[in-house]
């Protein structure tokens, strides 16, 4: 919706930046597509979401709605989507977090530690809020989510 606070977005609301480039790789301009979906880092955290719910990498996605529509369009049950949409959702999240200590505090975090707080934090919102029995840690970190289904 370009509501997002990215560089671009705010030169283009008329706020003075002395650079436009992502704050993550440096080599393009940070607008909400790149830092979502281009960006190698957020293609890096999204490949290993990916993976992780067991969902085939798209060849051609350019966006963040591109990525999104990957999991609405695969096959599953109406749970599975919920949980594969949670886990979008804070993916999403945790790459706005590390952009922005990256850019305020001068602290990069790495793509491993993105996905592990990923996994930890869709964890706990399954955990506390799903009317069914949980998955344990152990099949949640391999995303075993039988006893969601």
């Amino acid at each position: 919706m370009g509501k997002v606070a990215t560089k671009k977005a705010l030169l283009d609301r008329g706020i003075n930046l002395s650079d436009a480039l992502c704050a993550n790789c440096g080599f393009e301009e940070e607008s909400a597509d790149h830092l979502f979906a281009k960006c190698l880092t957020a293609r890096s955290v999204w490949w290993n979401i990916f993976s992780w719910l067991k969902v085939p990498w798209p060849s051609n996605v350019d966006s963040l709605k591109d990525l999104l529509e990957v999991f609405y369009n695969s096959p599953g049950s109406k749970v599975w989507k919920r949980l594969a949409h949670m886990v979008a959702v804070d993916t999403v999240w945790r790459i706005w977090n590390a952009r922005n200590r990256k850019v305020f505090e001068g602290d990069g975090i790495s793509v491993r530690k993105i996905v592990d707080s990923i996994k930890e934090e869709s964890f706990i919102w399954v955990s506390n809020r799903s009317n069914k029995t949980a998955p344990s840690w152990d099949d949640w970190k391999v995303f075993d989510v039988l006893s969601l289904l």
